[in-house]
């Protein structure tokens, strides 16, 4: 824990390393773990994190350094908000259906989607069965930066299991495809031209 310097002592916080034990800085690995479906596939409607915090050696909620991952349960006609200080948000729907209300509109959903939503947008989910997403966002590095976002940076963004399993039978199709190192396709958006990812700070294969 970082603590303020003594009022009119501008070095207090000043330290020296010596280069070679300080230009590869030990920091703890991103621990492997296991989150069981047995954990949010059933009980209350809830938001569920992947907590790993302790073991990354962080002061707030964290699956790695940068992101946090979760999953929200909502039983059938019950509705979670999900809210965190982040850019980005991604959920992908791994079962139940429903609606997700982003500010004054709302995004259906079924299993299989995925949908991205900026800063700024109040998200609340609304299931007509019960429902599991898998909920990341990028919260644990804007905490470590001691930031906010001011702005969205992209459009809230739907992708269709359908339309993602037609373009991954597009792509197996090519010819030289048996040729490629794997097999997949990288989910983008208008908004992310030069980085090719889904967010500006989010990637999904």
């Amino acid at each position: 824990m970082a603590h303020p310097a003594p009022a009119g002592d501008w070095t207090a916080a000043a330290r020296f390393l010596e280069y070679t034990k300080a230009a590869d800085p030990a920091v703890p690995p991103v621990p492997y773990d296991v989150f069981p479906a047995s954990r949010h596939q059933g009980g209350p409607t809830r938001v569920i994190p992947w907590d790993l915090s302790a073991r990354l050696g962080c002061a707030w909620p964290a699956t790695s350094p940068a992101l946090l991952a979760s999953f929200v349960r909502i039983r059938a006609g019950e509705s979670q908000a999900t809210a965190g200080v982040a850019t980005s948000h991604l959920f992908y729907v791994i079962d139940g259906a429903g609606r997700t209300r982003i500010q004054d509109r709302d995004l259906a959903w079924s299993p299989g989607d995925l949908f991205t939503v900026p800063a700024g947008a109040e998200i609340t989910h609304v299931a007509s069965a019960d429902t599991t997403l898998y909920w990341v966002s990028d919260a644990p590095l804007l905490a470590y930066l001691g930031v906010a976002p001011d702005r969205a940076r992209f459009a809230p963004t739907l992708y269709r299991r359908e339309a993602m399993l037609a373009e991954i039978a597009r792509v197996r199709a090519e010819p030289g495809a048996e040729r490629r190192n794997r097999m997949g396709i990288i989910l983008g958006n208008e908004a992310t031209q030069q980085t090719l990812t889904v967010t500006q700070t989010l990637w999904s294969l």
